[in-house]
């Protein structure tokens, strides 16, 4: 494998070195107070151990003492021991501990959305708040003040390289102060961990049996629990079932030196769990248009003390190590290893694209879940990350709706390609509502999707999907003929009733759109003839051929049904068109053109079948023009009389897929098409910048 860190050339090292010191940016120094309700602060003092520089900590936005953390070893914890032996539970306790550099208020607002999520699973998670946000360790080492927000536009014209050089000085005192912080909260007399661990091994004497301990460090998560996890040890807890490390920061010597050997039945932590990315997604990540790789290679040559340094969640360093290797299971079917890795994204199990999004992942999560519980439950599909929220992604939701038990022309493969949806939304994130067969009707269609357009906010990614029967109806308000003389037929969706004459016409459909609100995104996907221009428009169908085998979307409506479809429209009050696309919120992706039908064979769509694999690859990578580019190339060749279809708004095409509607299409392709150039020398009003970018950077090692 190629030397992942460029080269420099001595010149531009020598004109990067050799600045007089940096006046400090000035800003006021400000502390942001979250308002914490009565019941959440009794949340989080249930559940979390807060400390500065390895000690507890008496102020802030949220102080924990050492009689709050004796309380949940001594009181808490047998309660929900108690409860758990009642059921015929063990009780599981989840220590979590979270990356480095995140604030307090943030990491704290994180406990409380995903919170409820751990105690539906049956799991008790107690949270080390291990504050290392910049406000306590950058700042207090180079600034005395909070840096101000520069600007950085001078920033996305040089190469990681360079910018790994410029910001080392910056960097590596930076990540000495966070490893001390882990260090000393196990080493100082004073430390939390320590005074947890000893809490722990008195609990885990008393209980006895029905305990199980599990552990879970997140980035730099993995230095802190490098210290706790054998400190516990030593201090007589008898073993920890799991070790969870996800996109773990620490570097391989570290893991070897204090974790390695407890790794295995008997040694202390029975199994090792890691899930991070695979060589191709960590350098297709990036790092909000500043560093295009994952934040590991930024770790491994600006934060550690020696450039190139081997970092364990870093595949390429993981397989040149041959004790790694052994204990992952890496190239071994040996189901007797005392760790695996599940490498992310695959569709299932793990789906993050990005270092900081492993704590967001729902796959990871529920697959943790299922490793602790034996249960294949999914607690966080409901949950909403404000983490996420605060960084501009805003909610993930989505309906999926698949019909195939129709009176007349039943199909047998809709539900079928609802449920593959959902399952691939999941996946990235999204909290999915599901309508299959009778639940699908006119009204249960209409009411889901009025709740989720209705119920979204600026910020918001919303997904449409549905498999089941197009058709044509009678137009009965003439909107049709306006824009296509000669067409009297509007497309339709096919609801679960729609024998009462009740179609959810592409009027319908606009109308419920059009009260989006402004910075939502949404994004439809329909596996049904006809499809194209469906949310909108205009178009008059003609039917395709169907191969042996195939089965057709197209629903031919019996004229007795037609007839009470125009009664009933009659009787409503005439709407205005709904017009073309232009200016219109949403984006459909439609399994053929308005002219042709959609197929099925096999138990599922061919356009299903194409577009959910391709779709956890693309995101985050594709704009939707680029998406269905690919949907087509990968479409089955014998299929002819099908073309998927991309319908939106012309300023949409160049948008990033399923991407929050405020993302610059500009930045999307640039991070992935644009060859940046070395920077020239930099002068002092740019070394103060360095130090201010340095901090948007790691502060993405959350």
């Amino acid at each position: 494998m190629n030397n992942r860190k460029s080269k420099i050339k001595p010149t531009q090292k020598r004109a990067a070195s050799s600045g007089k010191k940096a006046s400090r940016p000035v800003a006021a120094a400000t502390r942001t107070i979250s308002p914490w309700t009565a019941s959440q602060v009794d949340t989080l003092k249930k559940h979390c151990i807060n400390l500065r520089d390895g000690r507890f900590i008496e102020s802030g936005n949220f102080s924990t003492t050492r009689e709050d953390v004796k309380s949940i070893f001594t009181e808490l914890l047998p309660a929900a021991h108690a409860a758990a032996k009642a059921k015929g539970e063990p009780l599981r306790v989840l220590f979590w501990a979270h990356g480095g550099l995140c604030g307090e208020t943030q990491t704290l607002q994180h406990v409380l959305d995903y919170h409820q999520g751990w105690l539906n699973a049956g799991v008790y998670p107690i949270y080390f708040i291990w504050e290392t946000d910049h406000g306590t360790s950058l700042h207090d080492i180079f600034l005395g003040a909070p840096a101000a927000d520069a600007g950085r536009g001078w920033v996305t014209d040089i190469t990681d390289a360079s910018l790994e050089f410029t910001l080392q000085t910056v960097g590596r005192p930076i990540w000495r102060q966070i490893k001390e912080y882990a260090q000393n909260s196990v080493k100082k007399p004073d430390g939390g961990a320590l005074f947890a661990a000893r809490q722990l091994a008195a609990f885990t004497k008393t209980a006895g049996a029905y305990v199980e301990l599990y552990a879970m460090g997140h980035s730099a998560g993995s230095i802190f629990h490098s210290w706790f996890l054998p400190c516990a040890v030593a201090e007589g807890v008898k073993s920890f079932k799991e070790l969870f490390l996800l996109a773990p920061a620490i570097t391989v010597g570290d893991f070897k030196s204090r974790l390695f050997n407890y790794v295995g039945a008997s040694r202390g932590i029975d199994h090792c769990s890691m899930f991070t990315m695979t060589e191709k997604a960590e350098r297709d990540d990036n790092v909000i248009s500043i560093y295009r790789k994952s934040l590991l290679y930024f770790v491994s040559n600006a934060c550690e003390e020696a450039d190139n340094t081997p970092i364990l969640g870093l595949q390429e360093d993981i397989y040149k190590d041959a004790d790694l290797r052994k204990i992952f299971g890496v190239g071994s079917t040996d189901s007797k290893a005392a760790g695996d890795i599940v490498w992310s994204p695959n569709g299932e199990t793990s789906n993050s694209t990005s270092h900081g999004g492993f704590d967001n992942d729902v796959a990871t999560l529920h697959s943790m879940v299922k490793r602790m519980t034996r249960r294949d439950s999914k607690p966080f599909a409901a949950m909403v990350s404000r983490k996420m929220e605060s960084a501009g992604g805003g909610r993930k939701i989505a309906l999926c709706v698949g019909i195939d038990q129709y009176s007349i022309k039943p199909l047998s493969g809709c539900v079928n390609d609802a449920r593959q949806w959902r399952k691939a939304l999941e996946g990235l994130g999204f909290a999915t509502s599901f309508l299959a067969d009778g639940e699908a009707t006119y009204d249960g269609i209409v009411s889901s999707l009025r709740k989720l357009i209705k119920g979204s906010r600026p910020g918001d990614q919303l997904v449409f999907q549905y498999a089941g029967h197009g058709t044509h109806v009678d137009d009965v308000n003439g909107d049709e003929a306006l824009a296509t003389p000669g067409d009297t037929q509007d497309e339709a969706l096919v609801p679960f009733d729609f024998s009462s004459g009740r179609f959810l016409i592409d009027d319908d459909i606009g109308e419920i759109m059009d009260d989006l609100p402004a910075g939502v995104s949404l994004t439809c996907f329909m596996d049904c003839c006809h499809s194209g221009s469906n949310t909108r428009a205009f178009g008059f169908g003609s039917s395709s051929s169907v191969a042996s085998g195939e089965t057709s979307r197209y629903l031919p409506v019996p004229a007795e049904i037609m007839i009470q479809h125009v009664k009933n429209r009659r009787a409503l009050p005439v709407k205005a068109t709904r017009g073309a696309y232009e200016g219109k919120p949403e984006v459909l992706y439609a399994a053929c053109s308005p002219k042709q039908e959609a197929k099925e064979s096999g138990g599922h769509g061919y356009f299903t079948l194409t577009a959910v694999p391709l779709l956890a690859k693309s995101v985050g990578k594709l704009t939707h023009a680029q998406f269905i580019a690919v949907v087509r190339k990968a479409f089955p060749g014998h299929v002819a009389d099908q073309i998927p279809q991309l319908d939106c708004a012309k300023d949409r095409l160049g948008s990033p897929l399923l991407g929050a509607p405020h993302t610059r299409a500009a930045e999307a392709v640039e991070i992935e098409t644009t060859a940046p150039k070395m920077a020239s020398a930099l002068d002092l009003q740019m070394l103060n910048e360095t130090i201010n970018v340095s901090i948007k950077l790691l502060d993405r090692l959350s």
